[in-house]
């Protein structure tokens, strides 16, 4: 390759007449060589009395700048500007160009051949607190090409963006010609490479939690602990991954036993998901819902239902970076939460009757459906009802107690025989000796309402699950009550 002396072009084993201007003897040259490496040169003058000639020693042009390009391993893999996921391979480009954005094809030729290479150390771009990774086989670059180099094994330790810095593998260009009184410093060689983004997500915790974790009724809130984080291809956390690098959000499954998806039973959750240094998790409480058939019909039960989890990593629905152990059916698999039972479930509650001047418990159970009928779950011994939701729909002489302000169902019942009268929800009459009827309602949860007839003209025709129990009370008439050996009617 040639140069270029004052304004003349210079060919390599040639001489090329050159306009010089001498001044006490000396002539300044401009030169310009367009690739790297060590040169010398020879001019020579024809004189009336001789030819002179003269070489320089030996002037030192190293590249100019190093151009960085960095490109998937699978062209075309990943979208939304992904380089690879943090810590997979991904392959890096390295060319010696001169100051006009040519390459230099004579870099990499040297009797001990010289080569581009990344360091290690890099700096992430993003806010103050973001933290460095590191390249792995920042050093593995061989030539290709006149001038270029290429290594396919490079990969980031970290998620988002990148400064990263190439150099000249000896970093110091042609050492042997310490005495040339030209030798350029490379420049321009650092450049921004990304997006990379986590590996995979491993789960930290993920179970139900509470007073009552081995059932749940479809509709109901089922809290949850539940937290993960972000890794690279070493399994080591990703740091970066908060804020606006963090965007994965939780999705949830059900599924039976055998691990069959019940896709008419959709789960929400109720939550906010965050992520701080590459932990996921909810803030505060959190829980999720397995809805009722959207008909509203019972079906069931489930019994060691599976709830499944996922992770969206919100690249546009291609789930790049999923969660371990995801081996439950659905869009780029699921892994196992918890498991527990799932019932549909409804509150019934009872007719009751009292003499005028007795209580009268208010009586009923939480039944759950099984093989086309409903019985009491008497496994039930969370379920609170509340004295407020209960309340009368005609005009009556009935009372409520006000006391107790709740109670919790024993077995499934809301009066149980093994409580005290006093610790149940009750009635009395406020007067009269005429025996008379009351109707009164439960205002319950959505998940144990159902389709009664006495709210709808007196038919249960399955087109609405949203009513409130109700039950009828009479004064004046004795039923009598499990735990009362001996009553004596008074007034007859």
């Amino acid at each position: 390759m040639g140069a270029r002396v004052n304004g003349g072009d210079v060919f390599d084993n040639s001489f090329s007449p050159i306009d010089v201007r001498f001044e006490n003897g000396k002539a300044d040259l401009s030169i310009n060589y367009a690739d790297a490496g060590a040169i010398n040169f020879t001019a020579k003058a024809d004189l009336p009395n001789g030819a002179i000639q003269g070489t320089s020693e030996a002037f030192v042009w190293s590249p100019h700048s190093i151009k960085v390009e960095a490109s998937q391993n699978t062209p075309g893999r990943y979208e939304n500007g992904i380089l690879a996921k943090a810590g997979e391979a991904f392959s890096m480009k390295l060319t010696a160009l001169n100051s006009d954005g040519d390459v230099t094809p004579n870099f990499g030729n040297e009797w001990s051949q010289e080569t581009l290479q990344l360091k290690e150390e890099t700096d992430a771009v993003g806010s103050e607190s973001v933290r460095n990774g590191t390249l792995t086989n920042a050093s593995g670059f061989v030539r290709v090409d006149n001038g270029v180099f290429s290594n396919e094994g490079i990969s980031y330790s970290e998620v988002g963006t990148t400064q990263i810095t190439a150099y000249i593998g000896s970093e110091n260009y042609l050492p042997g010609y310490h005495l040339a009184p030209i030798k350029l410093e490379v420049s321009n060689n650092s450049t921004q490479i990304g997006r990379f983004i986590p590996y995979e997500f491993e789960p930290l915790t993920a179970e139900f939690y509470g007073t009552c974790t081995d059932f749940y009724y479809m509709g109901q809130s089922q809290p949850i602990s539940l937290s993960a984080q972000a890794v690279n291809a070493s399994g080591n956390k990703t740091l970066n991954y908060t804020g606006s690098l963090a965007k994965a959000e939780p999705l949830f499954y059900a599924y039976d036993s055998s691990g069959n998806r019940l896709a008419d039973h959709a789960v929400s959750y109720d939550g906010v998901w965050e992520w701080t240094d590459g932990v996921g998790q909810f803030t505060g409480n959190a829980s999720v819902s397995v809805s009722r058939l959207s008909s509203g019909q019972p079906d069931g039960p489930f019994r060691n239902y599976i709830l499944g989890w996922q992770l969206d990593d919100q690249e546009d629905g291609n789930f790049y970076s999923t969660l371990q152990n995801s081996d439950l059916s659905a869009s780029y698999g699921a892994a196992e939460l918890d498991s527990a039972n799932l019932y549909y479930g409804r509150l019934n509650l009872q007719d009751t009757y009292a003499a005028m001047d007795d209580v009268m418990p208010i009586a009923g159970a939480v039944e759950y459906w099984e093989s086309g009928e409903f019985y009491a779950n008497d496994a039930d011994n969370c379920t609170v009802v509340d004295r407020s939701a209960v309340s009368l729909l005609d005009e009556s002489m009935a009372i409520l107690e006000p006391t107790p302000t709740s109670v919790t169902l024993i077995n499934g019942l809301i009066s149980s025989p093994n409580k005290d009268i006093n610790q149940l929800l009750r009635w009395t009459s406020s007067g009269g000796n005429e025996p008379y009827s009351f109707i009164f309602e439960l205002d319950v949860p959505d998940y144990l309402k159902y389709d009664w007839p006495y709210n709808d003209d007196e038919v249960e025709d399955g087109s609405d699950y949203t009513d409130n129990p109700q039950a009828e009370g009479t004064f004046g008439i004795y039923r009598g009550r499990d735990r009362q050996i001996y009553w004596r009617e008074l007034g007859w």
